[in-house]
């Protein structure tokens, strides 16, 4: 028996893999499911799927949600012109950032500090459950 190189048995095993390839590619096709008529679902399933609410966001609807701006050192100081809904700011004296809404600026919150020492440990499991 003839000895094969590592070259000639590798291409052997490529011709096999594609041949094999070409069969399962024929032998199982597959379509879609519409509502009407089956393919890789049923067409009872494609119906269900096509009827589920769609409560979903998409990526490119909440990506730009809040949008940082910059620093300004005082709530008067915030911009009121020339601004989109999600505009945020932060206020320097407060530590605060706040929000354009489209007419008006929410106050997102800030910095706050706890002094572990003046909470008791009752406090602490009422937070914590």
């Amino acid at each position: 028996m003839a000895k094969l190189g590592v070259i000639g048995l590798n291409a052997i095993l490529q011709i096999i893999g594609n041949k094999l390839t070409r069969k399962a590619d024929n032998d199982h096709t597959h379509s879609e499911a519409t509502t009407s008529s089956n393919g890789m679902l049923s067409a009872a399933d494609k119906k269900t799927i096509n009827e589920l609410p769609n409560v979903y966001a998409k990526k490119s609807d909440i990506v730009n949600v809040y949008r940082y701006k910059g620093s300004v050192d005082t709530y008067s100081n915030l911009p009121g012109g020339d601004l989109n809904s999600g505009d945020v700011y932060n206020v320097e004296d407060t530590g605060k950032n706040y929000a354009w809404t489209g007419s008006a600026w929410d106050d997102l919150g800030g910095n706050f500090e706890i002094n572990i020492r003046a909470i008791t440990e009752e406090e602490l499991k009422k937070i914590c459950v």
